[in-house]
């Protein structure tokens, strides 16, 4: 029979996902039997991004917010990447990322080349201010 799994994603900026986790861990209200997953890039899968059917980590795609680190995913690419392992089917992550794609590519043409932040475009930070 088929198993049912309930995944926990914290939508916000990599910032305030980590002080909404470390809250909610302190209060000891996660649920009892979480399993935690970090996505952790490999050499292989940075050599080899278009490769999706190994259980590697993608690199980012999302080019939109500066991230803390190279590492650092966009909510939508964790949910495709761990939504596609589960369920075996690699046409999940392409699709998904393939909208993605198609968002930072809109945003860009709205961005200003110089890297402006005024209003009407620029880059994003992490709404952090860094």
């Amino acid at each position: 029979s088929d198993k049912k799994m309930t995944l926990i994603f914290i939508d916000a900026s990599w910032k305030h996902a980590k002080e909404m986790d470390n809250k909610t861990e302190a209060a000891g209200v996660w649920p009892k039997h979480l399993i935690r997953v970090q996505l952790t890039p490999s050499t292989s899968s940075r050599s080899n991004q278009e490769d999706t059917s190994n259980d590697a980590f993608v690199q980012r795609r999302f080019q939109i917010r500066a991230p803390p680190s190279p590492d650092h995913l966009s909510t939508a690419e964790c949910l495709a990447w761990i939504a596609s392992r589960v369920e075996g089917n690699s046409d999940i992550y392409e699709g998904i990322m393939k909208v993605l794609d198609y968002m930072v590519e809109l945003w860009r043409g709205f961005a200003r080349p110089d890297g402006d932040k005024r209003k009407g475009g620029g880059s994003f930070t992490d709404g952090d201010g860094s």
